[in-house]
């Protein structure tokens, strides 16, 4: 049987959580769940103004591991939107979320309301799901931004499907760490599920570092 999207076990028991390969204070996880929230509470309201439905993005958790480990988690087809930095930060961020919920968005985007939908994903609905991450991604640059006290401007998303394990094990050959953020997204009464940001450990460390008053020698300029 297939399962979905991981549970907050598995999530808590991510590779890099607690077997000392990530090297992070509680201060500095605060910070990325700071960063976390933020993108949250814009990202949500910016879905709420496209969906006319009031969406929830919330409870953040953090947990560290690398993009194969992440990837091999998961059963179930999903869509990954990559999104870079183009000025302002470093770096890019991927976006997961889970198919059934990106064809709910997608129908309402097109004039449904999201109920009674078949989970089937073609190109109409990757292209609704690009614009609606990326008027969320968008003003959650703006919200950014205003915390980096310089532009953050990103490049428009590239939203795949990722439909077998064998297929996302080729996404990233390498092991490099990531930071996953994982958030309950809810919209309406229509779905409560779960989503996830992932970014780049070092990208995320030189956010923290600028945060907490170091060095901003790292990010783009």
């Amino acid at each position: 049987m297939e399962k979905a999207f991981l549970s907050q076990a598995e999530i808590d028991g991510l590779p890099g959580t607690s077997n000392g390969r990530v090297n992070l204070s509680e201060q500095e996880r605060d910070i990325l769940g700071e960063i976390g929230n933020i993108n949250a509470s814009s990202s949500s309201t910016a879905l709420s103004e496209i969906l006319k439905q009031r969406v929830l993005l919330d409870a953040p958790a953090i947990s560290f591991t690398n993009l194969n480990e992440l990837h091999q988690r998961f059963e179930t087809p999903y869509i990954l939107i990559e999104i870079e930095y183009t000025s302002g930060i470093p770096g890019k961020n991927l976006f997961i979320l889970k198919s059934e919920d990106a064809v709910v968005i997608s129908d309402i985007m097109m004039g449904g309301n999201g109920q009674d939908v078949t989970c089937k994903i073609d190109e109409l609905t990757l292209s609704a799901v690009s614009e609606a991450m990326n008027q969320m991604i968008g003003t959650s640059a703006t919200s950014m931004s205003e915390i980096f006290d310089k532009t953050i401007s990103i490049s428009p998303p590239r939203v795949r499907l990722i439909n077998v394990k064998e297929e996302a094990a080729q996404i990233e050959p390498d092991k490099k760490e990531v930071v996953v953020i994982s958030f309950k997204l809810k919209i309406g009464e229509l779905m409560e599920n779960q989503t996830m940001l992932v970014m780049n450990l070092d990208a995320a460390k030189e956010y923290v570092r600028y945060l907490v008053g170091g060095t901003a020698d790292g990010l783009a300029g």
